[in-house]
Formats: structure tokens, C-alpha cells, sequence
């Protein structure tokens, strides 16, 4: 199933246009909507939408006419960003905007295991583990994925080493099935 979240919504009204919309506020021709699909596996596709007012009533109207929003290609990089000491996975979030910026079609996730009241001082092993064990998942969820980058901060990078020896494989060089980018 898909859901339609809305992102922000621009009413344009200039001063002095009366707008037909039967209700006698002065709104501009169009009220824009920007919105994001997202499919039940968590990638968004962007689809601008346009609300058009006149006569009493409104239609909504796709950028590209009436035609269905268009599929993403399936995700073939990974960039897993972990947090430091007494972090939370919101410490990376500028970083994540960042990284999904330059590279849309690739998955950049924040690392949740170690975020929480005590966790990231539990050790490094059960850290290093945990974290192992999340993009052990994450892998599985999504089957299309070619290459791996693991960021971390202060003991996120140290959690992230640990993580690497766990799901690394000695004899094909990859890294939870994955290549590892430089």
C-alpha cells in the first residue's frame, strides 16, 4: 500500500486577485502541494502536485499531467552513519540530508541500535554486534544493494570497525555481500 504524506502546502494570493473558490477568499490560481510517495519498503518518489481552483471546485493535477508517478531504480548504495558516545541517531541527520542530496537513489540510514539511555556504554563488542546485526537486516530488506559505506563519529567510527570484521569475508573481500566504497 501506499501513503501519501504531505510535505508543505503554498497557497499564492497577490493583493487584489479574487480567486473562484466559493467560499469568497481571495486566493491565487493555484494552491501547490508538494507530497512524497512512499512505497511500504520506505523509498520515497517525489511528485509535485498542483491544486487548481475555479468555478466552486478543485482538481488536483499531476506536474506530468495525469500520468502515474514515476519508480525509482531499486537502491544499489548503502551509507550506514553511526553516533558517538551518548549520541542519537538525530546527530547525523544533517549529514544524512547531505549524503541523500548527492546520491538519491541510495539508502542512508542512521543506525538506531546503539541509541538509548546506556547503550553506547555497554562496550565495544556488544556495540560492534549490534550494529553487525542491523545492517545484517537492512542488506536483507533490500536485495538490489551493490556497495557499502560505513561513517561514524568519535565511537560510532569504532563501532563501525568492529562491525566490518564481523560481516566481513575474508576469501571475496566483501563486506555483508556487499563491495565496500572507499
Amino acid at each position: 500500500p501506499l501513503l501519501l504524506l504531505i510535505w508543505g502546502l503554498q497557497i499564492g494570493a497577490q493583493a487584489g486577485e479574487t480567486g473562484n473558490s466559493g467560499v469568497g477568499t481571495q486566493l491565487g490560481p493555484t494552491l501547490r502541494r508538494r507530497a512524497v510517495w512512499s512505497a511500504s519498503h520506505g523509498i520515497g518518489v517525489r511528485n509535485r502536485c498542483r491544486m487548481r481552483t475555479g468555478g466552486g471546485r478543485a482538481s488536483l493535477a499531476t506536474g506530468a499531467g495525469a500520468a502515474a508517478p514515476q519508480t525509482r531504480a531499486p537502491p544499489r548504495d548503502l551509507y550506514v552513519l553511526v553516533h558517538g558516545l551518548g549520541g542519537a541517531p538525530g546527530d547525523l541527520a544533517y549529514l544524512q540530508r547531505c549524503l541523500q542530496k548527492r546520491d538519491p537513489t541510495a539508502i542512508v540510514h542512521l543506525a538506531v541500535c546503539n541509541s538509548g539511555p546506556l547503550k553506547t556504554f555497554d562496550g565495544i563488542r556488544q556495540g560492534g554486534s549490534r550494529l553487525a546485526s542491523e545492517i545484517t537486516e537492512l542488506i536483507a530488506r533490500h536485495p538490489s544493494l551493490k556497495r557499502i559505506s560505513l561513517i561514524g563519529n568519535s565511537l560510532g567510527g569504532i563501532y563501525a570497525r568492529y562491525a566490518i570484521k564481523l560481516l566481513h569475508t575474508p576469501s571475496s573481500g566483501k563486506v555483508g555481500g556487499l563491495t565496500a566504497q572507499d
